[in-house]
């Protein structure tokens, strides 16, 4: 979760992978990941992402990497309809390319929580997560499965938001302070919501500490 070091260690990567004949998809999929998540405000990380697309014109599995994470950050400022598209202009390429789609449902379902539509994250989490379960993407499915809970929780459903932080939380490595933050955060909404103030306040000082 050190995504300014991430984003400085990715891009050398990438630079490495160009200099050897080789598409740095992998790499610039880091970067922009770390772009998303990272320290950076959102215009400047935009043109980042927007600066290594131009550079990368015509490289189809390096476009769908950084346009998924464009997607996302243009849904942090607001900009839903370029978000949405952009994110699909991703999906269209990961389908054709034959590459996994859950970075793709993943931001589907991060734009549309900020653009506060959580049936529609709902649908594209769930759709992640029966894949990674049908695959056995265990790691991954934890911190999925946490976000499709809160997705879920949002719309008011709190005991089945539970059936998904419970999987979350068996799903989740000790050393995975991803998972680790996400179902906490998760749960802590639906004990509040539930009126249970003082064990939600625990469990959120517990996943800000995570998070520190």
């Amino acid at each position: 979760c050190q995504y300014a070091a991430s984003e400085e260690a990715a891009g050398r990567a990438s630079e490495h992978y160009r200099r050897a004949g080789w598409s740095p998809s992998t790499s610039l999929g880091d970067v922009a990941c770390a772009l998303y998540y990272g320290p950076r405000d959102v215009n400047s990380a935009i043109a980042r992402c927007e600066a290594l697309l131009l550079e990368h014109d015509g490289d189809r599995a390096s476009e769908a990497n950084l346009l998924v994470w464009l997607g996302g950050l243009e849904a942090m400022r607001g900009h839903f309809p370029e978000a949405r598209d952009l994110v699909d202009q991703a999906g269209q390429r990961y389908e054709q390319l034959g590459l996994d789609a859950d970075t793709y449902l993943r931001l589907r379902g991060a734009v549309e929580m900020f653009a506060g539509s959580p049936d529609l994250a709902e649908e594209a989490l769930r759709t992640d997560c029966t894949a990674l379960q049908r695959n056995e993407q265990i790691p991954v499915l934890a911190t999925r499965a946490a976000e499709l809970a809160d997705a879920i929780c949002e719309q008011g459903r709190y005991e089945e938001a539970e059936t998904w932080i419970r999987l979350a939380r068996e799903s989740a490595g000790s050393d995975d302070l991803d998972a680790a933050f996400a179902w906490r955060y998760v749960k802590a909404k639906v004990l509040a919501r539930l009126g249970a103030i003082d064990e939600a306040e625990q469990l959120a000082r517990e996943a800000v500490d995570i998070v520190a």
